[in-house]
């Protein structure tokens, strides 16, 4: 995991992103394979992720993959600080850090997280 997370700290950072900005990208990243390891796939961690890295002039896209069981996506995950119960940071994280997110649960197996950060 922490080599996915080291690799898109280090591609944002070549495609301009400033140091904080990368470091946002990698903490995302990170919540990101924690919930499709957690969630996904029940704690297992030899099942596949697919990582998409898109750059374009303006912004940067990641889509994380996975095959795994459909976790619901529901306003139960903590939406600030002040609603913290040990759970549900991950998903507030993704939502502070990144200027757009979207889960998409259409197939009948597995989730895709689309988020996107303009360069700023």
């Amino acid at each position: 995991m922490s080599f996915a997370r080291d690799t898109i700290y280090r591609l944002s950072m070549l495609h301009g992103f400033p140091m904080a900005a990368a470091f946002d990208l990698k903490v995302i990243a990170g919540e990101a394979l924690t919930n499709i390891i957690k969630h996904a796939y029940g704690g297992r961690t030899d099942q596949s992720i697919f990582i998409d890295v898109l750059m374009f002039a303006r912004y940067i896209e990641i889509r994380f993959r996975d095959k795994g069981v459909q976790a619901p996506i529901t306003r139960r995950h903590a939406r600030d600080l002040t609603d913290y119960r040990e759970r549900g940071l991950g998903v507030f994280l993704i939502s502070k850090l990144s200027d757009y997110h979207f889960y998409d649960q259409s197939g009948t197996v597995g989730t895709e997280l689309i988020i996107k950060k303009r360069l700023s």
